[in-house]
């Protein structure tokens, strides 16, 4: 819907499924000018007849955060600068040209000798890599799958790639890969997958899951480095096991910024954030202060910058670092979450690992961590930290150590921090 000052033109009526408590109601106080049923949507006869109002050109699409460190908020972005910046996704992938006009756009997407594009996004639909990828799909005239169960079934998952013949895999890192891998994996040698790319972003993409991926068939794998915010500001790309390990490049109107706001993306070994330059969201929904924060105006040029810090290597390389709000000051120290994560799952036993910093009265903050291990693996927790401590500096090595199952990962692979600080501070 198009929200303005009065409130939604238009309210999209979902029906809870079988077992729900929500019960179907007239709307009209709330929504004065249309209430559709989402069934009516998926018939075309009942949508033209529903007479859809036109959100014109300054619709807005709110796209939420996920919320990992504090509330979700919304993101506002106009649909045209939305589809402008998601061009870049739709054509060059399948070897097209951008198109010159909405008749050339419907050309592209209708010509019969275009390869065949089937998506299906493995994550929900709020999840903006999913969302969009979807929109991609549509734009060139593809098909999207969706896997129609709230939870992962991976065996279900794999039985419609297969089906289906899906030809663009869109997942949330390696949560959600290995297990749809370890079921695919058994039906690939005789099935013969149409599977041709994978697609994740914002999640830890590990080199084996990519190596798994590349033995599949001729599957080229994009790793992007995106926020809701906006982006891309980098991509790792690998079509073979011998481009692994895929580092990740800074995006073309991506740029690193030191704490003077000078550009760094050209000097290796220089520490900043990254920030994008090209088409933006408005900013976060009713709150300008954030705003003004995330997206600096500097030399003239509004920027996005969440506040990902990486290391700048040569080549237009770049190595993450982490949030900056999530960098650990350890008595003056900084210390960057993600390279005590990788240093972790370096460990044979540990499967998953977040890092992060606790309150401490003599330092400020000392780091923390919280891992998974392997089904059946034991490992003492000084083992862990001897571990950390042959690799890294000693102030890098966590204070605090949990060690846990799994570390509860939602649908797409996020992790609630607040709850697992929390739960290690009361230790």
């Amino acid at each position: 819907a198009t929200l303005g000052s009065a409130g939604p033109r238009l309210l999209v009526e979902v029906a809870e499924p079988p077992g729900g408590t929500a019960v179907p109601g007239d709307h009209s106080a709330r929504c004065p000018d249309a209430v559709v049923p989402f069934e009516a949507l998926l018939d075309v006869e009942s949508a033209d007849r529903a007479e859809l109002p036109d959100p014109g050109p300054g619709a807005q699409l709110y796209v939420f955060t996920g919320g990992t460190t504090g509330t979700p908020r919304a993101v506002v972005w106009e649909v045209g600068s939305l589809l402008q910046i998601q061009q870049s996704s739709i054509y060059p992938p399948v070897g097209l040209p951008f198109p010159t006009g909405l008749e050339d756009a419907v050309a592209l997407a209708t010509a019969p000798d275009r390869p065949r594009v089937v998506t299906l996004p493995l994550a929900p639909f709020i999840h903006a890599t999913a969302l969009f990828s979807a929109m991609n799909a549509l734009a060139l005239g593809g098909t999207v799958v969706i896997h129609p169960q709230p939870g992962l079934d991976a065996d279900a998952v794999a039985e419609r790639i297969v089906r289906e013949r899906v030809t663009r895999l869109i997942v949330a890192g390696d949560a959600v890969a290995v297990p749809v891998l370890d079921a695919l994996e058994p039906r690939a040698g005789s099935a013969g997958l149409a599977l041709g790319s994978v697609i994740s972003s914002g999640m830890r993409f590990s080199e084996e899951t990519k190596r798994r991926l590349h033995r599949l068939g001729e599957v080229a794998i994009v790793d992007i480095l995106a926020s809701t915010e906006g982006g891309p500001y980098a991509m790792a790309v690998s079509r073979g096991e011998d481009d692994l390990p895929a580092r990740f490049r800074l995006a073309e109107e991506a740029v690193v910024l030191d704490e003077g706001h000078r550009q760094v993306q050209d000097e290796p070994g220089a520490t900043g954030v990254l920030a994008f330059r090209g088409p933006l969201p408005r900013g976060y929904l009713n709150d300008p202060e954030k705003t003004a924060r995330s997206y600096p105006v500097i030399d003239g040029v509004r920027h996005a910058s969440p506040g990902d810090y990486v290391r700048v290597l040569p080549d237009r390389c770049i190595e993450l670092l982490g949030r900056g709000s999530s960098v650990v000051n350890t008595g003056g120290e900084k210390v960057y979450p993600a390279e005590v994560e990788q240093v972790l799952l370096e460990h044979p036993a540990v499967t998953d690992a977040v890092v992060f910093g606790v309150a401490d009265q003599r330092w400020g903050e000392v780091v923390a961590a919280a891992v998974a291990l392997e089904p059946g693996a034991r490992v003492a927790e000084q083992d862990l930290l001897d571990f950390v401590g042959g690799r890294l500096a000693g102030y890098k090595k966590p204070r605090r150590l949990s060690v846990r199952d799994h570390l509860g990962r939602g649908p797409t692979g996020k992790l609630d921090l607040r709850a697992l600080r929390a739960s290690i501070e009361k230790c």
